[in-house]
C-alpha cells in the first residue's frame, strides 16, 4: 500500500440497533457526508475487508482500479 493509503476498519452495531440509516448504503452516503465536511480532499471507500483482499489477490494489486497492458511493443 502506498504510503498515502491506509485501511481503517469500523466495527457496525446490528443493523437493527440503527437509528439514523435503514440500509447499508443510506449508512455509507451518511457517513460519506459527514467525512467529506469533516476532512476535506480526502477520499473515503466502504468496502468488506474481506472483498478488499479478494480484489487484490485475483488482481495481484492493491488498487480498486487497475489496468494492465499486454503486446510486444509497449510503445504503441
Amino acid at each position: 500500500m502506498p504510503i498515502e493509503a491506509a485501511d481503517m476498519m469500523v466495527v457496525m452495531k446490528e443493523k437493527s440497533a440503527w437509528v439514523t440509516a435503514k440500509t447499508k448504503d443510506e449508512m455509507i452516503e451518511k457517513m460519506q457526508h459527514v467525512l467529506q465536511q469533516n476532512v476535506p480532499g480526502v477520499w473515503f471507500g466502504f468496502q468488506h475487508p474481506i472483498q478488499m483482499r479478494f480484489n487484490e489477490l485475483m488482481t495481484g494489486a492493491r488498487q480498486d482500479v487497475v489496468v494492465k497492458v499486454y503486446g510486444e511493443d509497449l510503445n504503441m
